[in-house]
């Protein structure tokens, strides 16, 4: 899913899924949405109890059991170094976790004011906004990521920044949009003709009412931070060992793919599994979205 494919179908007059209370009413009636939520919500619950729920310490190391296959004391086996493979995976359900509510919460601080500003202004300073936009959306992602490993190093603030740098833009785009359409309704325009302070309209009436695309983009965007996070990672520029992530696991089971394919087939089942859970959760609120426009 990307911005192109997020219409701001967003009626005159309401939100497009009314209060909180209906919303959440609505998730848990649509399957998608339904088991996104339950694949994410225990993912979630591991991160935030990974210490305790960790067999061994993630990064001791176990000279007899180097690249050990899975066995009863090490379920998911061991790697190069004899560290338990379940326990540095469970660990790293932190940076799963952690890197998409980090690199969402700063595309919205940072996106969301341009794009409401792009929208709401339009003129000199949607064409000047934008067109930043529009060269910060023409960088790769990879070579973002190497630029800002070159300045940076390696670590988990190059792989943050790095998605930062590249999602923003899509986060202000689609506000744009979104915030285009809701300020051609009715009672915007008739908040604005009985004198109504123009911040007063922007947050009781626009932004109120155009935060569905938005939240629609950004949970697509939560899914592809995942993808990115163990890209960065395979490749050498995010975590760095005896810390761990997926990626990096994955990275380094790749090596050994014949001799001991459990550090390659863990990780990789575990990566696809968080992130179709994430789709599933966008695609439930993307077909939320289409309905609302339609029954509007």
């Amino acid at each position: 899913m990307t911005p192109t494919d997020i219409a701001p179908l967003v009626p005159a007059g309401a939100s497009p899924t009314g209060s909180p209370q209906r919303l959440w009413r609505q998730l848990h009636r649509n399957p998608k949405t339904l088991v996104g939520m339950i694949i994410l919500v225990p993912i979630v619950l591991v991160a935030i109890f990974a210490p305790w729920l960790t067999p061994y310490p993630y990064d001791a190391i176990y000279v007899g059991d180097v690249l050990g296959a899975p066995t009863s004391e090490h379920w998911l086996g061991t790697d190069l170094n004899g560290r338990d493979l379940l326990s540095r995976l469970i660990i790293g359900t932190r940076v799963v976790v952690g890197v998409p509510l980090a690199v969402g919460l700063l595309t919205l601080v940072i996106g969301v004011p341009i794009g409401l500003l792009a929208g709401y202004l339009r003129g000199v300073v949607d064409g000047v906004l934008m067109r930043v936009v529009d060269v910060f959306l023409s960088f790769p992602w990879l070579l973002v990521a190497l630029g800002l490993a070159a300045v940076l190093g390696a670590g988990l603030s190059t792989v943050i920044v790095t998605l930062v740098v590249v999602y923003w833009p899509q986060v202000a785009r689609v506000t744009r949009n979104s915030v285009m359409a809701v300020s051609e309704s009715e009672y915007v325009t008739a908040a604005a003709a009985i004198g109504e302070p123009r911040s007063s309209i922007v947050l009781r009436y626009v932004l109120r009412n155009a935060y569905f695309p938005i939240l629609v983009l950004l949970s697509s965007m939560l899914a592809f931070s995942i993808l990115n996070e163990a890209g960065i990672s395979f490749l050498g520029f995010g975590i760095q060992s005896p810390q761990t992530s997926w990626g990096l696991e994955l990275a380094a089971g790749s090596t050994y793919l014949t001799a001991a394919p459990h550090l390659v087939i863990f990780p990789g089942l575990a990566i696809v599994l968080v992130v179709l859970g994430m789709n599933m959760f966008a695609d439930g609120l993307g077909d939320l979205l289409n309905r609302q426009g339609r029954e509007r």
